[in-house]
């Protein structure tokens, strides 16, 4: 799951979609909905420096025999800077932020599929 969360980070950086959209199960709510943030951003010109994303605490379990997996991370956003068309800052983001990430996979024989993601902000204490 690691590697979604890199694919998720160019995504927001370049705007570039095919990645991210090619291992998107098309039920994935999650995925559909942060392809058409991310294709609306890129319409509009704007961009994304930082925010990368770093798992920790990651675990996994299979469910049946049909490549069904399950899971749960710790997740932490780095600070990030979204700029305009015109290269002018419209959102910046200087903390870090902690998520608790749930997640369902599918490999498929040949790679992975995201079947959902359910991302909440952990409460500051």
């Amino acid at each position: 799951m690691r590697w979604v969360f890199d694919v998720y980070t160019y995504l927001l950086n370049t705007g570039d979609t095919a990645e991210f959209a090619a291992v998107s199960d098309p039920d994935c709510n999650y995925c559909a909905n942060t392809l058409e943030r991310a294709k609306t951003m890129s319409d509009a010109g704007q961009r994304v420096e930082g925010g990368v994303m770093t798992a920790t605490g990651m675990s996994a379990s299979g469910i049946g025999d049909d490549g069904y997996y399950t899971g749960r991370a710790s997740v932490t956003r780095g600070p990030s800077t979204t700029y305009d068309s015109k290269n002018q800052i419209i959102d910046s983001v200087r903390d870090a932020t902690d998520y608790d990430v749930q997640f369902s996979l599918q490999w498929t024989g040949d790679d992975w599929r995201v079947l959902e993601v359910e991302a909440r902000p952990v409460d500051a204490p």
